[in-house]
């Protein structure tokens, strides 16, 4: 059933709902009028009924407030069961591989006070979703999945050196963004996180020097590593992996 359904039904069964206070009004005057004069009777019967039809009018409103509250809820959890389900994804994996593999390994993730004191070394804050990575796992070595994949860690998550390959900054619209490693595929080739307006991650190859944008947020950094992880499980020579 559609809301214009519903609304139409809501607003039949207000009318019938009226409609029969209004006759159980009409009774109540007809019944006991003659002996208290029937303007007391009538007085009440119209309060109750005018309470009920606003009562009934309110109930859509909210209903609807209701539901934006749980929308925004939702919405502001969106990245942290986003991040949740990459990690789970990446564990269940690592789970699998344990027979045949090098064991990955998860660190532990770090305290408020940890995370304070790394933004305070950064040019920029970090977005929320690599904060939130950071509170659950700050650090995932998997180097024989693929090519190596490491995120997190040591040297990740600080502010660019002079001594570094990599650029500093990348151009995001009409501003300077600047860049902070998040990881590294194994060969060399590092991940770097852009930390402004928006919080695209490249690749920075060490070959040609060149970097190429592999996702849209740290997020969807993440979901993609995933996704190459259970590509390599299934033994997928033919996945374009980020490693490599």
């Amino acid at each position: 059933m559609s809301r214009k359904d519903e609304e139409q039904l809501r607003r039949l069964a207000i009318g019938i709902d009226g409609f029969l206070c209004a006759v159980l009004a009409v009774v109540l005057l007809l019944v006991f009028g003659p002996a208290t004069g029937g303007g007391l009777v009538l007085c009440l019967g119209g309060v109750v009924l005018c309470l009920f039809l606003r009562r009934q009018s309110r109930k859509p409103i909210v209903q609807r407030e209701a539901r934006q509250r749980a929308q925004s809820a939702w919405s502001d959890s969106v990245t942290k069961n986003s991040i949740a389900r990459s990690l789970e994804r990446l564990r269940a994996v690592a789970s699998e591989l344990e027979s045949w593999h090098t064991p990955v390994t998860f660190a532990r993730g770090l305290t408020q006070e940890e995370i304070a004191e790394l933004q305070l070394a950064l040019p920029a804050e970090l977005p929320e979703d690599a904060v939130e990575f950071l509170t659950q796992c700050s650090a995932i070595e998997g180097p024989d999945v693929q090519a190596g994949y490491s995120i997190g860690g040591r040297a990740c998550f600080a502010p660019a050196r002079s001594a570094d390959r990599w650029p500093g900054h990348l151009k995001v619209g009409d501003a300077e963004a600047p860049l902070t490693v998040i990881g590294d595929d194994g060969i060399t080739n590092r991940f770097l996180l852009a930390l402004g307006a928006t919080n695209p991650v490249v690749k920075w190859d060490h070959e040609s020097g060149g970097v190429v944008v592999v996702a849209e947020s740290f997020q969807g950094f993440l979901a993609t590593v995933a996704k190459d992880w259970e590509h390599y499980l299934a033994r997928d020579g033919g996945h374009d992996y980020l490693a490599g």
